[in-house]
């Protein structure tokens, strides 16, 4: 079971539930791809090294569709890799299904299946 985060169980007391799609891990380079098609990021949890290096460990960005893709970095140490999962209004089930297909068809063959 996913266990929701604050910031979208907050929003659920304003909009009611969300459905949550998950996914497989991806490989570390999912968070600059979504970075670059400009989607609001609205949460971040992150650090900054001593050299001043920023490493984000969980990512929530806001689509014009209004779902909710959260990212957050896998535990496994061997390989920095997020697991991402889509927060959506059921109504817009079908419209998400089109939005995955396209908007992730460069990294089909990145995820880190199991």
């Amino acid at each position: 079971m996913v266990t929701k985060p604050d910031y979208l169980q907050f929003l659920e007391l304003q909009e009611g539930v969300f459905s949550v799609m998950k996914f497989h891990t991806f490989d570390k380079e999912i968070l600059k791809y979504l970075d670059e098609k400009n989607f609001k990021r609205v949460f971040e949890e992150s650090t900054v090294s001593k050299t001043g290096k920023a490493s984000w460990y969980e990512v929530i960005f806001e689509t014009n569709q209004q779902f909710y893709i959260h990212l957050k970095l896998s535990e496994r140490v061997e390989e920095e890799s997020y697991w991402m999962h889509i927060y959506y209004k059921p109504e817009k089930r079908n419209e998400l299904l089109f939005f995955t297909t396209q908007i992730l068809k460069p990294f089909r063959e990145k995820t880190n299946d199991q």
